[in-house]
């Protein structure tokens, strides 16, 4: 078989991708899947690096680690799919060690990691690798990820999403209309409140993250001003500090913004049901896929800094776990498993 690095091109590859997410997206409309469609058969070679990734189509889309030499992930996700495929050294060791915590202290850790007092409450929320889309009275369009929860405070003045807990992808009305010259726009502001900043939409496509002591603001179209520290009670007239436009990704707090360099993880990839990584560390890794696993998911400090790159699949049943598996394939690296919702990646 011919090798795709040297019959496909690089930028290529990474194109197939970026197309690839867009068009699996629950929000993807005729315009997105017509321009997917003409971009494929624009060139052989695009129809054939769109092939070699619905070939590599699985539970995990292709996990892999990465080489210390800079590489696109389109050609690390491809040449993962290959080894996925090959026979797998079924001999391998599996520890039966055991964590030294007792089961009960484990068990009192889960408990008072997964109390979801948020959600309870909410006018829409998720449950644990559960997501959601919802479309608003005024057409626009919400998607809750993992473990997320948000009331929706609309009035004659202004349409406001309040994010309690976890990630949300909004898409406006006016966003999700496009160029339809029947949709009349709505002239109350659309914002999204967190406790530590007022965001509002200008006509866009963009997700919001709520963390413990900020929030992270990621754009796709559009624009959003930012307003940190801004409560819901603010007066309308108040100046941003700064716009967000699309590819741009914010750190806002009580007092600022700051812009956030490119990452590890794309942070808008959920919203198509997968996570996209690039040189991610193993550790970092990890903390992501437990938003989506109930329990307690970690590794041992030695391995922590190895790297990973993939286009790793949140769809189907138990997903966190054939990620987990397939770690163990490509990487020298054992599961330490205490009940199934303690599970620690260590060395092999």
């Amino acid at each position: 078989m011919t090798s795709v690095t040297t019959s496909i091109a690089p930028e290529v590859l990474d194109a197939a991708i970026m197309w690839m997410v867009r068009a699996q997206s629950g929000f993807a409309d005729r315009d997105t899947l017509e321009s997917c469609r003409r971009w494929r058969a624009a060139h052989p070679a695009h129809e054939a690096a769109w092939l070699q990734l619905q070939a590599a189509e699985a539970p995990l889309q292709a996990l892999h680690t990465l080489p210390h030499d800079t590489r696109h992930l389109a050609r690390d996700t491809l040449h993962a799919a290959r080894a996925a495929a090959a026979p797998v050294d079924r001999s391998k060791r599996r520890s039966a060690k055991l964590l030294a915590w007792t089961l009960m202290g484990g068990g009192s850790l889960l408990l008072t990691r997964q109390l979801p007092w948020q959600r309870w409450r909410a006018d829409y929320a998720t449950g644990t690798g559960e997501q959601r889309s919802v479309t608003l009275s005024d057409g626009t369009q919400l998607r809750l990820n993992t473990r997320s929860a948000v009331d929706v405070v609309y009035s004659a003045t202004q349409r406001l999403i309040v994010l309690r807990q976890g990630e949300i992808f909004v898409v406006s009305a006016q966003a999700a209309h496009g160029s339809n010259p029947a949709a009349n726009p709505d002239p109350r502001p659309l914002r999204v409140q967190t406790g530590h900043a007022r965001l509002q939409a200008l006509g866009t496509r963009f997700g919001v993250r709520l963390d413990d002591d900020h929030t992270r603001l990621r754009m796709e179209e559009g624009a959003v001003a930012m307003h940190p520290g801004a409560q819901m009670d603010a007066p309308d007239n108040i100046e941003p500090a700064a716009v967000a436009h699309a590819g741009d990704a914010f750190r806002i707090d009580t007092r600022q913004v700051q812009r956030l360099p490119d990452t590890a993880l794309d942070g808008l990839s959920w919203t198509r049901q997968v996570l996209v990584v690039k040189q991610i560390r193993l550790d970092a890794l990890l903390a992501e896929l437990s938003r989506y696993r109930d329990g307690w998911l970690d590794c041992d400090a030695d391995v922590a800094s190895w790297q990973v790159s993939g286009v790793l699949q949140l769809r189907g049943d138990s997903p966190t776990d054939a990620v987990l598996r397939a770690l163990t394939h490509s990487l020298p690296v054992q599961l330490r498993q205490v009940t199934p919702y303690w599970v620690t990646v260590g060395r092999a």
